[in-house]
């Protein structure tokens, strides 16, 4: 009677217990199975967020891309040219900070020939720096800079800038560079820029040396303004390597265009070339408030450059 009451007490508490659990298991199931659908759900939902977070930036980086390529290639001046210029304006912002007395001067369109003292390696790149702040187009166009036949016969990324400058090679062997006044005269009559460094290597010592007279020979001849410029405080190093590397404020000062319109006609006349190089050379003394060293006569100088 006892194992029967054993029995029969146990039975319900058996049922109770079985019921119990298979309940408890079912919610159990139930409840892991919505949990790892949840979850499966809620993975998909993130890989699909994050797929679309990579197709957005996709977007945005071939839509800039696409911009970039756009300008660079309608530029007008080339797209190494463009690319250079950028690199250019973000490198000297950041290591020379330049200041500058005004905007650039320069005429929009057209011929423009342009003067510069030379005192460092980094001075081509400086006097470039702000000539997209012209009127409202802000177009980039290539300097033009006469430059030395060595530097423009290196490889690697000297020639390759020089190069994207568009710049003309001068023999400084040479007593007189025909073929370089040629290819100047034949930018400024298609409407190009020219640089010229008038003092015709880097200055170590005070003041401005004299200049080069094929510099009053090409205005003359090509009968366009000339627009000085006045670099103050750039970075000085018996290195070529050294200033691009030399953090320092630099000062730009641009000049008022110079008029040689009165020598005109007298490009054989070496006193009139003389004597415009040095109106050019004093014009560009005094935007920096310093003198012109005077010329010392040589034997073997080169004679003044007549193209007939």
């Amino acid at each position: 009677m006892s194992r029967g009451s054993f029995q029969v007490n146990l039975f319900p508490y058996n049922l109770r217990s079985k019921c119990g659990s298979e309940r408890y298991f079912l919610v159990k199931s139930r409840s892991i199975d919505f949990g790892w659908r949840r979850r499966l759900l809620t993975d998909e939902a993130m890989a699909n967020s994050d797929l679309s977070g990579l197709i957005a930036i996709l977007g945005y980086v071939a839509v800039a891309a696409g911009i970039v390529l756009y300008q660079a290639f309608t530029s007008g001046c080339g797209w190494r040219a463009w690319v250079l210029h950028k690199a250019d304006r973000f490198y000297i912002g950041l290591m020379w900070r330049p200041r500058m007395n005004r905007r650039c001067p320069f005429p929009e369109d057209g011929p423009v020939l342009f003067i510069v003292n030379h005192r460092s390696t980094v001075d081509p790149a400086i006097a470039w720096y702000p000539h997209h702040l012209v009127g409202t187009k802000r177009r980039v166009r290539t300097p033009g800079y006469l430059a030395t036949q060595m530097f423009c016969d290196m490889p690697g990324i000297v020639g390759w800038t020089i190069a994207a400058q568009e710049s003309i090679p001068v023999d400084d062997q040479a007593g007189h560079n025909p073929h370089a006044i040629h290819t100047a005269l034949r930018r400024l009559r298609d409407g190009k820029m020219v640089g010229i460094f008038p003092e015709g290597r880097i200055n170590r010592g005070p003041g401005i040396l004299p200049g080069n007279p094929g510099v009053a020979y090409l205005a003359i001849r090509a009968r366009v303004p000339v627009f000085p410029i006045y670099l103050e405080n750039v970075p000085v190093s018996e290195s070529y390597l050294r200033p691009f590397f030399m953090p320092r404020r630099v000062r730009i000062t641009f000049g008022d265009a110079i008029d040689l319109s009165e020598y005109e006609g007298r490009l054989k006349d070496s006193a009139a070339l003389q004597e415009a190089t040095g109106k050019m050379m004093q014009a560009l003394a005094d935007l920096g408030g310093v003198e012109v060293q005077p010329r010392v006569e040589s034997v073997s100088a080169p004679p003044t450059p007549v193209l007939d």
